[in-house]
């Protein structure tokens, strides 16, 4: 791997991350159906408008952590010397390198593996100092929604809790959830562009950014 095999990774991901904003655009903010046969068009239900946006974040969730982990393999190829498939093992396990190793989305392991591998020196070592603790906590949010949409898990759940205090959701509010109302709806009163949805994926370009300039 070389620094322009990173540059057009991190220009297909902020790619990917753009065609999810012209999906909402497309969708979510244009869409129309007829709900009736031979009726007039009408705006998308908010029901299907929610579904739809979870649907679309989560695609890119999934971009983000194949991302993410190129980000890290790119590391440990330069740190190491050391080839694609080589690095694995490295990330890994000696027998099954990173088969079954899972949380590439997530800052806080992402800090951790960098700072036992790397050392304090390198981008994932000083994560909490290339990116600034919203962003982290934004990164932490859209792990722990993608888990959600995943596995619909109660662990994921209770994680889920901690933060919907930072985003001032009503607590009779949070039961029956969506992700995709949360997404679409909080912070309650903020304008469109700075709703959940975009906020995530602005975080996931800043990532993007600082590996480009410090990786």
């Amino acid at each position: 791997m070389n620094r322009r095999n990173k540059r057009l990774r991190v220009q297909r991901f902020q790619a990917d991350l753009d065609r999810a904003v012209s999906l909402f655009n497309v969708l979510i903010l244009n869409g129309a159906t007829c709900y009736k046969t031979g009726g007039d068009y009408a705006p998308l239900m908010q029901v299907d408008r929610r579904d739809i946006a979870e649907s679309i974040f989560f695609e890119a969730a999934a971009k983000f952590e194949a991302f993410a982990y190129f980000c890290f393999q790119y590391e440990v190829c330069k740190r190491f010397r050391a080839s694609a498939s080589k690095a694995a093992f490295l990330m890994g396990t000696p027998d099954r390198g990173t088969e079954g190793t899972f949380g590439w989305a997530s800052p806080e392991r992402l800090r951790q593996r960098g700072l036992n591998l790397f050392g304090v020196s390198s981008f994932f070592g000083r994560l909490n100092v290339r990116l600034n603790k919203s962003t982290r906590e934004d990164l932490t949010l859209a792990h722990l929604l993608r888990n959600r949409v995943g596995h619909d898990g109660n662990q994921a759940r209770k994680k889920l809790e901690t933060h919907l205090n930072r985003l001032h959701v009503p607590k009779n509010s949070r039961k029956g959830l969506s992700v995709g109302r949360l997404l679409l709806e909080y912070p309650a009163g903020s304008p469109q562009d700075e709703r959940l949805f975009f906020v995530l994926l602005k975080g996931y370009n800043k990532f993007a950014v600082q590996f480009l300039k410090h990786g």
